[in-house]
């Protein structure tokens, strides 16, 4: 279980001198598991899978800010209404929908919207909505960082990931180009247990995720946790103990 130590230093100072105490204190955390090599095994590249399938469509729909903006503004007999027309602005629905094959069998599709909409200050705006990603039966080839050298696994997914979206940006700009800066958060989670099969392995996992994205940063702010076999996981922590296992271990 996870333990955190906590040190409290007291001084008490006086006249003729210093004396001080040391207090230490545990405390424990029994809501998250350490990762073992069987988490390894069977959450490990799930989680690569499902966390990369969210961050995807997330920065596919950050990355079509611009070129939404320019489409309806386009279609609306209105282009480049920011040097012309300083105070008009617009909403816009963006539709998700897409379907594809997975690389070993199955499918998984996206379905879901997003809102876009551009202040009348021509400069600001935001983005709102939700997708779902639905796995049948999908199965892909997830490449894992071992200890001594990459390995993949195959995991077979069944079952869905609710996400929820939210972006607001600001648009920068001159004659020649546009761009977006923009602060995002993506909200992620299983409604129902994931199906899950990792070599002759069966197992539920429910899922619960959150990424903070920034122009100005690389970080994907990835937070949250899977549950496996009764158990709770940082996703983070997951992450790391991956690298620190055999590719033997992890892709048998």
């Amino acid at each position: 279980m996870k333990t955190s130590l906590v040190l409290t230093i007291l001084a008490m100072v006086s006249l003729l001198g210093c004396d001080s105490n040391t207090v230490v204190s545990t405390t424990t955390d029994p809501n998250i598991s350490d990762p073992s090599n069987d988490v390894a095994v069977n959450v490990g590249p799930v989680e690569a899978q499902v966390t990369s399938d969210v961050l995807t469509k997330a920065n596919s729909i950050r990355e079509s800010v611009i070129d939404n903006i320019q489409s309806s503004e386009t279609e609306t007999g209105t282009a480049f209404i920011r040097y012309i027309i300083p105070d008009t602005g617009f909403t816009t629905t963006i539709d998700l929908g897409e379907s594809e094959s997975c690389d070993e069998g199955g499918s998984k599709t996206i379905i879901g919207s997003v809102t876009l909409t551009l202040d009348d200050n021509q400069s600001t705006g935001t983005v709102v909505g939700s997708y779902t990603i639905q796995y049948d039966s999908c199965q892909e080839i997830v490449l894992l960082s071992a200890s001594d050298t990459d390995c993949s696994a195959r995991p077979t997914i069944d079952g869905e990931i609710v996400v929820t979206y939210s972006e607001v940006y600001n648009l920068t700009e001159d004659l020649q180009d546009l761009d977006v800066d923009d602060e995002t958060d993506v909200s992620a989670s299983t409604n129902s247990a994931l199906s899950i099969s990792v070599g002759s392995t069966a197992s539920n996992q429910d899922y619960s995720f959150s990424y903070s994205l920034s122009s100005s940063s690389n970080s994907t702010g990835l937070s949250g946790t899977a549950t496996f076999q009764s158990l709770l996981y940082s996703l983070t922590e997951v992450e790391s103990f991956v690298g620190t296992v055999s590719s033997s271990v992890l892709c048998p």
